[in-house]
């Protein structure tokens, strides 16, 4: 039975591509344990992430919106990725992925749109969003329909 997520993520470094798959860090595998190869994934472009520690921001910003629509293609796996120091003084091993492809990326939904959608507020920003504070989450089947409605939508508008 296919499936219908939103997973998160940080904006990409300059010159990088907004990966279209799903990532978990360590202890919060078990949200994704339903991922499975077919399933849709809305991809979610936050403004800003952490700042690495030792390494420069660019100051690059993220586009704060649903930019694509995947299906993934492998479902969750361990990697033996390292575990990443952000400057905060935080860790995360974000060692669970999910490899997906990218299906649709004409569109745009900005995140006001997107917390209308879901039902939140509309100044939510998707900090600590999912299930378990984990940045993915698994909707029902008509969200995702209103949510192609809006990123087609998206097409026809200017995107940032």
């Amino acid at each position: 039975m296919k499936r219908y997520w939103i997973t998160t993520h940080w904006p990409p470094a300059r010159g990088d591509d907004v990966d279209a798959g799903v990532y978990l860090f360590e202890g919060r595998q078990d949200v994704g344990q339903n991922l499975a190869p077919g399933d849709l994934v809305w991809i979610y472009e936050s403004r800003t992430g952490r700042k690495e520690l030792g390494k420069k921001s660019n100051g690059f910003e993220g586009r704060e919106g649903i930019v694509g629509l995947a299906e993934l293609i492998t479902p969750l796996q361990p990697h033996n990725w390292p575990p990443t120091t952000y400057a905060d003084g935080t860790t995360r091993h974000w060692r669970w992925y999910a490899a997906g492809e990218f299906v649709d990326r004409s569109g745009y939904i900005d995140r006001q749109a997107l917390n209308t959608i879901l039902g939140y507020k509309e100044g939510y920003r998707l900090r600590g969003f999912g299930r378990r504070n984990s940045g993915l989450k698994e909707i029902e089947e008509d969200i995702h329909h209103q949510l192609q409605a809006a990123f087609v939508a998206g097409s026809q508008a200017t995107c940032p």
